[in-house]
């Protein structure tokens, strides 16, 4: 567990740019990470997520713009740790390289699904899944105070997804994670980064909230110059309420009373009708 104080800001990056030959990737992309954040980073793909890693964690140099690492931070990247994994290791082997006690990576393993004899398993005999389970588990043995996940569920089972998801929510740390698994996204993200037209555009909740708010987003763009104009219609059909109003206070034959009624219920359905447009664009 991640128990020691860190500055609000663990990542800042202003203004980035990257090409990938002829192809801009980002483009005056900024983004913030905070202490204890957990992020979900969706795009299309080759939109550059994997590329956002990459540059976050120091690999991927060819950039321009400002990116800035707190000092204190421990960033842990799946895929390089993957890459790093000791063939002729055993699993416990490998886990005790970050310092662990017996003890502590034996706890640790188990609750990622290696129990008894399985941590005296080599590395190089075990399956895509597993491996990444034991580079998982590497990280969170090393103290890594920033994840950076790419697609960290991709080659696990059901069970061995629901462990990952277990460990990530109790995981005190801040996290990054690139996912199509939309049930880990809802589980484990606070907030919520998309790469769009090349920049990064942050919603401030989990995932049931952006896609909320990219409805109304996409409404809004929809409506486009219809809004003043429903607002205006708004306005004129307030008036005319109000002036059948007065007439309804004075006295009138029956007949004109129930026309003057009819008409006000009328007018009342269409102001509401547009009303309740001007709320669904949330404006």
């Amino acid at each position: 567990m991640v128990r020691e104080q860190l500055p609000p800001t663990l990542v800042q990056i202003k203004n980035l740019i990257k090409h990938y030959g002829e192809k801009t990737i980002f483009k005056d992309a900024s983004l913030q990470i905070r202490s204890g954040d957990k992020i979900a980073l969706i795009g299309a793909n080759g939109s550059g997520k994997s590329t956002l890693l990459k540059i976050i964690d120091g690999i991927d140099h060819d950039y321009q713009g400002e990116v800035t690492i707190s000092p204190s931070v421990r960033i842990g990247y799946l895929a390089q740790e993957l890459d790093n994994l000791n063939g002729r290791n055993t699993i416990v082997e490998e886990i005790l390289l970050t310092g662990a006690q017996v003890s502590e990576a034996r706890l640790l393993l188990a609750g990622l699904l290696f129990r008894g004899d399985d941590v005296y398993k080599e590395i190089s005999k075990l399956s895509m899944g597993e491996k990444c389970r034991v580079a998982f588990a590497k990280l969170i043995s090393a103290g890594a105070t920033l994840l950076l996940l790419d697609e960290p569920t991709n080659h696990l089972d059901i069970i061995s997804r629901e462990k990952i998801e277990e460990v990530l929510e109790e995981y005190q740390g801040s996290l990054l994670l690139v996912s199509h698994d939309r049930y880990l996204v809802k589980r484990t993200a606070r907030r919520i980064l998309k790469i769009e037209n090349q920049r990064l555009k942050c919603y401030e909740g989990g995932y049931d909230y952006y896609l909320a708010k990219s409805q109304q987003e996409a409404l809004q763009e929809q409506a486009g110059e219809n809004y003043d104009q429903i607002n205006d219609k708004i306005m004129k059909l307030e008036w005319e309420l109000a002036c059948i109003s007065g007439q309804l206070s004075q006295t009138l034959e029956e007949e004109e009373k129930e026309k003057l009624n009819n008409k006000f219920i009328e007018i009342a359905k269409q102001l509401n009708k547009n009303k309740k447009i001007i709320e669904e664009l949330g404006r």
